[in-house]
């Protein structure tokens, strides 16, 4: 798509108004004309985030035509049935095969259910529906609540609506998103990751790993307690080099890494894995036995790999059905010819050095063909891919970065390419990166339905533009609506749970660490090996840029400075 068509088609979105109010006959009424029809029915042990996602669709259905839904477990008094109370009520049968993320929407006459897990799936199909009615949440500060009195739902029929999202891992990291704001439009938005950060279980926690996804090797050298002999690391022109990196065919590496990941497990038993990878530096071991492997199979990928293998072989035989990730990246990035990963090892693959002014799926530049080719052949031979992808100007967060119109055709291209996960690094170390709002909303869209472009309805409803949020509704501050055509003006107010909710997560913005001292609860860190990405974030909402600045000149730099 042409620069110009993208930019217009994005800011396009800015203006969108929700779908017409007209109901058909078979459509669910929620509110007619100003008037609920029930209240909102929730399950005496429904989640914390059952809980939060049922006070948020009230509180927005309230903004968007004023009736008052009251939340109630009353089953006789309801409209819309949450979580088990779906269940119970008849409407939904199961949850099977949902995962923790996906949910299932089902009507009957007149009423609705909505039931996923009780993580995080009841809570997106809440707000699967309030997008799809017109609300967006642009940013952790701006939102767009359209104004209709009357709310109907489309009815299912004989088939109830199941969703399952394509990715597992949906995450990014700006620094808008740390504190509880940036929870809570990660929340809105489906986005599981919270850029590493432990979220209140209200806003459904997050999709938790230990590690920083990409490198750990030093680390769990460290934690192992063992002595750290000269051989364990890396060989380099002649001369070993401690705290470089590992060299992965000395058992006493093995032995080390082994103790450090079962220790992590037995500290956090939810994880969904453990990350064991390279530091982030190009000092991979060049000894005998290493070169041997790297010559078979044509990168030096293959010790990695073979090393990830018998990790992983040791902590299954102590701790069954384990699993651990571990990057292709840089200088192993290129697959092996020959060894093959588990099948219960995650490739994170990262795309450090392509170009980003054009789609990865064109191969139009040399980069982006040798990263093609790459991702293709992890895609055969890897049984679960993740993605770390590049979204900024790592030189200066502040200078332009013009990737906007391949951003979602990038997140397209990966999940045709097998991802089941994908973190976009973002300017995570100071705000007000370039279009960084937008470039969080657009990626968040197309992570949750990468398979279509993220398109937006459009009607001449009128819409209330939120900014600067308030703890609760004020009906006397009166704006004019972002809709050019609506005829009268109408109320600007944000939602009625305050910003930040009482008892939300500290909204002191955490300190990103350089990722060789990350431990595994600590705040997000991004993988760099500069110094200067440890700035600590400014609470105030302003930071300075980690790197002197550079001109950007022609297309955008590629990312390989920042990783």
């Amino acid at each position: 798509m042409p620069r110009t068509a993208a930019l217009l088609a994005a800011l396009g979105a800015l203006l969108i108004m929700t779908p017409a109010t007209n109901a058909n006959a078979n459509d669910i009424l929620i509110v007619d004309t100003g008037q609920p029809r029930g209240s909102i029915v929730i399950a005496h042990d429904a989640s914390a985030s059952e809980r939060w996602a049922a006070s948020e669709l009230a509180d927005h259905l309230h903004q968007i035509s004023g009736a008052t839904l009251n939340v109630t477990t009353d089953t006789d008094a309801g409209v819309v049935y949450l979580g088990q109370a779906a269940i119970a009520a008849g409407l939904i049968d199961n949850i099977d095969g949902l995962g923790t993320d996906g949910f299932v929407i089902a009507t009957d006459d007149n009423r609705i259910g909505i039931a996923g897990s009780p993580v995080r799936g009841t809570m997106y199909g809440v707000f699967t529906i309030l997008h799809k009615l017109g609300c967006r949440w642009w940013t952790p500060t701006e939102a767009t609540i359209p104004t209709q009195d009357t709310i109907a739902i489309p009815a299912t029929n004989a088939t109830p609506r199941r969703v399952t999202p394509a990715l597992e891992y949906r995450d990014m990291m700006y620094m808008e998103m740390y504190g509880s704001q940036g929870q809570i439009w990660a929340a809105r938005n489906r986005v599981n990751g919270m850029a590493w950060s432990n979220a209140d279980k209200r806003f459904g926690g997050r999709y938790r790993f230990v590690g920083n996804l990409v490198h750990s090797y030093n680390q769990l050298m460290r934690e192992s307690g063992l002595d750290l002999e000269p051989e364990m690391w890396a060989l380099r022109d002649g001369e070993r080099r401690p705290w470089s990196q590992p060299c992965l065919t000395h058992p006493k590496t093995l032995e080390a890494m082994t103790i450090s990941v079962l220790k992590r497990f037995e500290d956090n038993p939810d994880a969904e894995f453990v990350v064991v990878g390279q530091n982030d530096n190009r000092s991979y071991c060049q000894c005998d036995n290493c070169a041997a492997v790297a010559e078979r199979e044509g990168t030096q990928a293959g010790h990695v790999i073979e090393f990830a293998n018998a990790v992983l072989e040791n902590v299954q035989a102590q701790r069954a059905g384990s699993r651990i990730a571990t990057p292709a990246y840089q200088w192993s990035r290129r697959p092996p010819q020959h060894v093959r990963p588990h099948e219960d090892i995650i490739i994170v693959l990262c795309s450090i050095e392509p170009d980003f002014h054009t789609p990865l799926a064109d191969g139009t530049t040399e980069p982006n063909r040798e990263f093609k080719r790459d991702i293709q052949g992890w895609h055969e031979i890897a049984n679960k891919l993740f993605i770390w992808d590049y979204t900024t100007n790592f030189r200066h967060f502040l200078a332009p970065y013009p990737n906007l119109d391949v951003l979602t055709d990038n997140v397209r291209f990966f999940t045709d390419q097998g991802a089941a996960g994908i973190f976009e690094q973002g300017a995570h170390t100071g705000r007000s990166s370039e279009f960084a709002g937008l470039k969080m909303w657009t990626l968040a869209q197309a992570m949750w339905t990468p398979t279509k472009p993220t398109a937006t309805p459009s009607s001449t409803s009128s819409s209330r533009a939120t900014t600067a949020p308030r703890p609760s509704p004020s009906p006397n501050t009166s704006t004019s609506s972002t809709n050019p055509s609506a005829a009268t003006p109408t109320c600007a107010w944000a939602s009625t749970t305050a910003w930040p909710c009482p008892g939300s997560p500290p909204t002191s913005s955490p300190r990103p660490r350089p990722c060789s001292a990350t431990p595994p609860s600590a705040s997000p860190a991004t993988p760099s090996s500069n110094p200067a990405s440890a700035t600590p974030a400014c609470p105030s909402g302003t930071s300075s840029p980690s790197a002197a600045p550079t001109a950007a000149r022609g297309r955008p730099p590629s990312s390989a400075s920042a990783h």
